[in-house]
């Protein structure tokens, strides 16, 4: 598989100003328009970037908001899903990022992948976490978003060639 970041040897520059002005802003929206862009870039063709809305609840608290991504296959099934906070404690956005795939995988809307699923977490650092046996995950990669670029479009592109090879 190709993505946009291969095949334009480089972040796009619309990625590259989405990050400069999420660096310095505590506003949820900001970061998750990084990661939008972000993933656009890099997903392998194949795939698409989906923006899930969610409820803000009774905390309106910036640093509490998070916001949903969805790296969908063509016929509109999760082949990944992720949050982006501005959250400090990671632990925390993992377990909900980990609990809200997991019940997506239980729902059947993961791509069949034997009974593995994957999840990311969008904070200073993007995290990758996949699942073994059903109901556990661990951490596979950690990535600095701009100084990993091309390990992270290597890391996608591997995992959605996995996939393709079960089916």
């Amino acid at each position: 598989m190709t993505s946009e970041f291969a095949r334009n040897q480089g972040l796009s520059q619309r990625t590259r100003e989405a990050y400069e002005r999420s660096r310095g802003s505590n506003n949820v929206e900001d970061r998750l328009h990084f990661y939008l862009t972000y993933l656009e870039d890099l997903v392998p063709f194949g795939l698409t970037v989906h923006h899930v809305p969610t409820q803000r609840g009774d905390d309106p608290r910036p640093s509490n908001a998070r916001e949903e991504i969805q790296l969908l296959t063509f016929p509109g099934m999760i082949f990944m899903s992720g949050l982006v906070s501005m959250e400090s404690a990671a632990s925390l956005i993992e377990t909900v990022a980990a609990s809200e795939a997991y019940t997506k995988w239980l729902d059947g809307d993961f791509v069949p992948d034997y009974d593995n699923w994957r999840f990311f977490t969008g904070l200073a650092t993007i995290r990758f976490f996949k699942s073994h046996d059903g109901d556990e995950w661990e951490l596979e990669r950690e990535f600095h978003p701009i100084l990993h670029a091309a390990e992270m479009a290597d890391t996608l592109d591997q995992e959605f060639d996995k996939l393709e090879n079960y089916q």
